[in-house]
């Protein structure tokens, strides 16, 4: 999946189930996750979001039973996860204080932990210089989570995509420039299912930047 690190876990407990029996139930440490989440966060300012997401290193599956806790010498709190098997890591300087780790109620060897940088675009008009301010933002934020000799080898960050489960979604522009663009790129999501997406690059944006983009309800961004 492009602009994704798969990083690596131990055993992390969950969602109030408890860990007993389970060998090396650290997942990883939890200084290590918030310097990740807070470092995106500050070089991306308000145009990334950062997807933490754990699955079943066998299937690639979100596990329903698993559990995931934040717990140190003075630390003991939940981490919500998603369905989706995505994590919502709760940001506690106490908790950082505490040399707390995050564990869980499975072998650190069956779990699989992907981190996933995506654009955050307004939730109503967007126009060409969103999209440039998001690319912008991503390319700051893989710098935070990419290590230098992997982003060496990755490929370029063209522009940002709105995608859909399902082709055929026209997206209009209106303004500057005037048409459609139809969401027909194939790609993938954070949680690995088919999307169908339409591509606007940089360049392109900055020959307009105040076209504006009128896609159908249901899109997600993606960085490409």
């Amino acid at each position: 999946m492009a602009y994704a690190q798969t990083m690596s876990l131990e055993d992390p407990p969950v969602q109030g189930v408890e860990v007993k029996g389970v060998r090396n139930p650290a997942l990883m440490p939890y200084r290590k996750a918030y310097d990740l989440v807070n470092g995106v966060g500050q070089a991306g300012g308000q145009r990334v979001d950062l997807l933490i997401r754990v699955t079943s290193t066998e299937s690639h599956q979100p596990m329903p039973d698993l559990g995931l806790r934040v717990v140190g010498e003075n630390t003991d709190a939940r981490v919500a996860i998603s369905p989706a098997g995505f994590v919502d890591l709760p940001l506690n300087k106490a908790f950082y204080d505490d040399n707390a780790d995050i564990v869980a109620n499975k072998p650190k060897k069956a779990l699989n932990v992907d981190v996933n940088v995506v654009p955050h675009l307004p939730s109503g008009e967007i126009r060409f210089s969103d999209l440039i301010e998001a690319t912008s933002a991503g390319q700051a934020a893989l710098a935070q989570v990419v290590p230098w000799y992997v982003r060496r080898v990755m490929p370029s960050l063209h522009g940002v995509s709105l995608c859909y489960p399902s082709a055929g979604q026209e997206v209009a522009l209106s303004g500057e420039e005037q048409g459609t663009r139809t969401a027909s790129e194939i790609g993938t999501d954070p949680s690995r299912a088919k999307v169908f997406c339409a591509n606007f690059s940089v360049k392109e944006a900055a020959l307009s930047p105040r076209t504006l983009l009128k896609p159908p309800e249901g899109w997600q961004a993606l960085y490409w």
